[in-house]
């Protein structure tokens, strides 16, 4: 977790927040760490063009309906967050 970046972990906190808002029930503790780890990654693959297909897509929307729009709600923020950055970041320049 030492090479991660403090602010995938804010995201982790505001995407587990919303998580339990719309699930209505605690989450593993363990969703911390694993969370982050994936959204850092997931940034990471989409920052270099790197595609990964879900084959499981049609099963979690189909079977996870709830935690899948949330995991929607969940790529929003992170979108908008990563944007507000990257504006920073060039106004810095």
């Amino acid at each position: 977790m030492e090479e991660i970046p403090y602010e995938y972990m804010k995201y982790t906190n505001e995407i587990i927040r919303m998580a339990r808002e719309g699930l209505g029930r605690k989450l593993n503790r363990n969703i911390y760490i694993t969370l982050t780890d994936h959204i850092y990654y997931a940034v990471e693959r989409y920052r270099e063009k790197i595609e990964v297909h879900n084959a499981m897509l049609f099963e979690m929307k189909s079977f996870y309906n709830p935690e899948y729009l949330i995991g929607l709600r969940a790529v929003d923020y992170i979108n908008e967050q990563e944007k507000k950055k990257q504006q920073l970041e060039a106004d810095c320049d």
